[in-house]
């Protein structure tokens, strides 16, 4: 999976923060449980901003939680997250968001996630 923070810089919010997991097909490992979070999550990110996390899990596949908040642009050009079922943005791009309020469990078919936040100037963090 792969997930990616972009933004333009005129405004600024707090930032991006996500939880994951990585799992076998049959059950959870546990030690391999974290979170993603734009640098210096919690205080305000710089815009425009642009931010990118590849998981690897070994030989598991990858489960992702989100619980996001930002405001909501339909046409996806202020602020997005997308998450791709590979290493890179070349891979199958699983989901997008750019609603304004919503959670989301994604799990990849291979052990890549890519994950990618992107905000312009006008977006919401």
């Amino acid at each position: 999976m792969y997930i990616v923070f972009k933004t333009d810089g005129s405004v600024t919010r707090k930032g991006f923060l996500g939880y994951y997991q990585i799992r076998s097909y049959n059950s959870i490992i546990s030690q391999m449980i974290g979170t993603i979070a734009n640098p210096g999550y919690a205080v305000k990110y710089p815009t425009p901003s642009y931010y990118s996390w590849t998981l690897v899990g070994g030989n598991e596949v990858i489960t992702v939680r989100f619980f996001f908040q930002m405001k909501g642009f339909p046409d996806c050009k202020d602020a997005v997250l997308r998450v791709y079922d590979g290493g890179n943005t070349s891979a199958k791009l699983i989901s997008q968001y750019c609603q304004s309020n919503f959670s989301a469990n994604l799990t990849s078919s291979t052990s890549l996630m890519h994950i990618v936040f992107k905000a312009n100037s006008s977006s919401l963090g």
